[in-house]
């Protein structure tokens, strides 16, 4: 299905990309009130090392700024204990799940991950659905822009913040799928291919591209994309003019966060900012 969808956006895309304005994944907001611009940039968390790209134009704007805002502060060791702890579930997974869903996540385990249900009993299923989405990078060296963002802030003698608490975030996440549904996900998508798409339409920096894919309700649902994004974005948005209004600012979020009507780029031209994609 993944593979249908990613060459349908590339035929789209092929066809209009002489008139396409907004492929690119670093954005300018300046003017409002701002005296200084900053820059918003999309990430992908994590991706393999032979994928990995820090663009010049990226470098330069991180910068020109004077701080740097992640998702979440991966600088606060508080954070980072909290991070650690909601690795595991509220119940283990014997107590959630039937025998025959125990069964049948225990052999993918071993399958694909030399695992059992067994060893990690105690993770939440988002945790165990993290692991397989890990392993179909099918690479030994997995690189993140939030890790190399954090060295150019600590080189830079930069102060890291974030937009949210981690406590939240994971709020959002269990909120945004039940269990029937995350364990399904598991078994029926096809992660591979899913990846791949993505990737290619990331290191492209097919913005308009990322949008029609992500906008797919085979993708994510409603309940979803309220949780993992509408709620989430709507939060830092009212946060970033201030923000900005106090120092030059580079944001680094998930690239999903951008997308969008209700994404970060057409929320801040909506307050007034002039938001401008950097090629």
């Amino acid at each position: 299905m993944f593979n249908k969808l990613f060459a349908t956006f590339l035929c789209l895309l092929g066809i209009s990309s002489v008139i396409a304005q907004n492929n690119s994944l670093l954005w300018s907001v300046s003017r409002n009130g701002l005296k200084d611009t900053s820059y918003i940039y999309g990430t992908i968390h994590m991706m393999c090392e032979a994928d990995f790209e820090m663009k010049t134009k990226v470098k330069q704007a991180f910068n020109k700024s004077d701080q740097l805002f992640l998702e979440i502060d991966m600088d606060d060791q508080k954070e980072l204990k909290i991070m650690m702890a909601s690795v595991n579930g509220e119940k283990p997974l014997t107590d959630i799940l039937t025998p025959e869903q125990q069964k049948k996540l225990d052999e993918k385990l071993q399958a694909d991950l030399g695992m059992n249900l067994q060893g990690v009993n105690g993770y939440s299923l988002n945790t165990i659905a993290s692991l397989f989405t890990i392993n179909s990078l099918s690479c030994e060296q997995i690189k993140s822009y939030e890790q190399e963002f954090m060295t150019m802030a600590e080189n830079n003698e930069m102060e890291l913040l974030g937009l949210e608490k981690v406590a939240f975030q994971f709020e959002c996440l269990n909120k945004s799928s039940s269990v029937e549904k995350t364990f399904s996900d598991i078994f029926e998508t096809d992660t591979d291919a899913l990846m791949d798409s993505i990737m290619s339409l990331y290191k492209a920096e097919y913005f308009d591209g990322l949008e029609a894919f992500f906008g797919q309700s085979d993708y994510m649902d409603a309940n979803s994309r309220e949780w993992l994004l509408e709620k989430r974005n709507n939060n830092w948005v009212k946060r970033m003019p201030k923000i900005m209004k106090k120092k030059p600012t580079f944001f680094a979020v998930g690239a999903a966060h951008m997308l969008g009507d209700i994404g970060l780029i057409a929320q801040l031209k909506a307050l007034g900012y002039t938001v401008s994609p950097i090629f």
